[in-house]
């Protein structure tokens, strides 16, 4: 098993260490959590609040409840914050402990193990690859069942009718933790919010009124600001 973390959220380059390998992880352990992650890379020297730093796996931000499995040959993490003086501590551990990943060219690569070691084979040239009816059959299946769901029906259409609305929302689901202090606002926390709240029950985020109200009133009426706030807070608590 190899454990390997890989920084996102900052520009990277050719000669960037973007990745690195969890050292001295105890075989015997089948079973990794958010404070095993939080202590390796306090240990690699990173001194500020590690809450800020964002761990990703399974599709998931690792939650401090669970734990996640081991079993198979590697698991890839994603380390991810919006903080600055984070991102120049992370910058640093990568590049002392780090290495450059190898670039994947868009061939289909094979994995094979020998005894001594498990190596890349040499890629196989897509027109090698053989397309024979089960698999188009089971590919089929997939498709058809997916054309059944109507979210992705939702979702082909808008793309077809305007693909830039996929480019605008995506800054709200992956700009990371919206940071707010009373000294952003020079409006007093005592307003009137019941017409935004109705702007954005129209969205049907599936919250409740008064987790609205209080995001709204946190960000003092500033819609923008607290859709983003709800989007991500809902995000990490699911």
């Amino acid at each position: 098993m190899t454990i390997v973390y890989k920084l996102v959220g900052i520009k990277v380059n050719s000669s960037t260490k973007s990745e690195l390998k969890h050292k001295d992880w105890d075989d015997s352990k089948k079973t990794i959590n958010i404070a095993d992650v939080q202590a390796f890379f306090k240990s690699l020297g990173c001194q500020d609040d590690i809450g800020e730093l964002k761990f990703i796996t399974d599709s998931e931000t690792m939650k401090e409840e669970k734990t996640y499995s081991l079993e198979a040959e590697n698991r890839l993490i994603f380390v991810f914050t919006s903080d600055d003086k984070l991102k120049h501590q992370l910058k640093i551990i990568f590049q002392e402990h780090g290495y450059v990943p190898v670039k994947k060219e868009d061939e289909v690569e094979v994995k094979q193990e020998d005894k001594m070691d498990t190596e890349l084979s040499k890629p196989i040239p897509m027109e090698e690859i053989k397309i024979d009816e089960k698999v188009v059959e089971e590919s089929n299946k997939e498709t058809v069942k997916l054309f059944e769901e109507e979210d992705f029906i939702t979702l082909l259409r808008i793309y077809s009718d305007n693909p830039d609305m996929f480019k605008r929302f995506s800054s709200y689901i992956s700009s990371g933790d919206v940071m707010l202090t009373d000294d952003r606002f020079a409006a007093s926390e005592d307003i009137d919010v019941s017409s935004q709240l109705e702007e954005i029950k129209k969205l049907n985020i599936k919250l409740g009124d008064d987790i609205i109200t209080g995001a709204l009133k946190k960000c003092r009426g500033h819609l923008n600001l607290t859709l983003r706030y709800l989007l991500y807070n809902q995000s990490v608590s699911e």
